[in-house]
Order: C-alpha cells, then structure tokens, then sequence
C-alpha cells in the first residue's frame, strides 16, 4: 500500500527538524560518518534544507565578525523589568490554572 501524502509530509517534517538538531555539529564536521552519511542524503533529496544549509552557513560566517557590544544599563534594566513583569503574569495565569484543576 502507498504511503500517504500526510505521512509523507509528517516524515519529511521530523528529518527536516532532525537536520536542523545537527546543524552546529555538522558545520563543525562533528557528526559520525554514518549520521552525517544520511545528512548529507537527506540534502539530496531536500532543495529547502540545502537552502537552510546554506543560510545558516553565511549567517555563521557573517555574524562572526561582530563585535560584541554591552548593553546600556537603561536599556539591560528595561528588557530585565518586562521580562519579570511577564514571568509574573505567566505565574499567576499557571497557578490560577492549576488550582482551577485542584477543586
């Protein structure tokens, strides 16, 4: 019997996502020669994985020559406050959840 177009779709979804997991190490030629076998394989059969090879080569390549920058203190102390105040939100939300669940 045939596959299906949906598990075809499913199945190709997972490998994708599985070269995007190996990513760094193949770039860093890390990978055992059988996986990095079915990477490079997978790239055969693939066009937008070897897209998304290839941006992920020159991004690499590009951002490697930024200089790192400190944050202004104004700056650091906002994004810190938001990111409290959403993680206080977010507590409560869950909380509020679980009890829900508890009565």
């Amino acid at each position: 019997m045939p596959k299906s177009k949906t598990t075809s779709r499913s199945l190709s979804a997972r490998t994708c996502k599985q070269i995007t997991d190996l990513m760094m190490d193949y770039m860093n030629d890390k990978l055992r020669t059988k996986v990095k076998r079915a990477f490079e394989k997978h790239l055969e059969i693939w066009p937008d994985c070897v897209s998304f090879v290839n941006t992920y080569k020159t991004t690499v390549k590009s951002t490697a020559t930024l200089r790192t920058e400190e944050i202004p203190p104004k700056v650091r102390d906002n994004i810190l406050d938001f990111l409290r105040k959403k993680l206080c939100r977010v507590t409560a939300i869950l909380i509020s959840f679980f009890a829900h669940l508890a009565a």
